[in-house]
């Protein structure tokens, strides 16, 4: 499989949400307690357009000119402006230094081909590049662990901080120092 990844362009917006529509990543989505997705809305089409515009930490993979996968990450300028209630408890972990790692996402059929582990790859390259010192995420430990997601970033040298309980689900903090990378 000849992958490309490449930073996100506002044009991307569309498929990025199908993408997770398709997945169902969602607050409306039913069957929600069972993905082992973050309890996210997904940002409206006009959201997706700012968070992506001149962002160098936002990238989308593709084979044949199909979008498969992507990864949202923010420095901290960007971070302040997502208002999403769940980000109150990264910020006293998220600073000047930090990246903050929101979505990665892979469509199912290629899932377990290394495209989550290049995108995380460059995320972490991009931001040593950038001069910055940590990447911070969380992802769901309850009602459903997500397993897949831990494995990938424990096997990053991510290490769990901590474990926070927001509307009726819990998540696991994550940060990776870069300078030992």
């Amino acid at each position: 499989m000849n992958s490309l990844i490449r930073t996100a362009d506002p044009c991307d917006a569309p498929r990025i949400i199908a993408l997770q529509r398709e997945a169902g990543v969602g607050r409306t989505n039913p069957q929600w307690p069972s993905t082992g997705f973050v309890n996210y809305k997904i940002p409206t089409l006009g959201e997706y357009v700012r968070r992506i515009f001149q962002n160098p930490f936002f990238y989308v993979t593709e084979v044949d000119l199909d979008t498969i996968g992507f990864l949202a990450a923010y420095d901290f300028e960007r971070f302040k402006t997502l208002g999403d209630p769940i980000l109150e408890n990264l910020t006293p972990h998220v600073s000047h230094a930090t990246i903050y790692a929101d979505q990665i996402l892979v469509k199912a059929p290629y899932r377990g081909n290394f495209v989550g582990r290049e995108l995380v790859e460059k995320l972490v390259a991009d931001s040593l590049r950038a001069g910055k010192e940590e990447v911070v995420l969380f992802t769901s430990h309850h009602p459903r662990r997500n397993e897949q997601a831990i494995s990938l970033v424990q096997n990053f040298g991510f290490q769990e901080l901590s474990d926070f309980a927001h509307e009726n689900a819990r998540y696991g903090l994550y940060k990776k120092m870069l300078k030992d990378s």
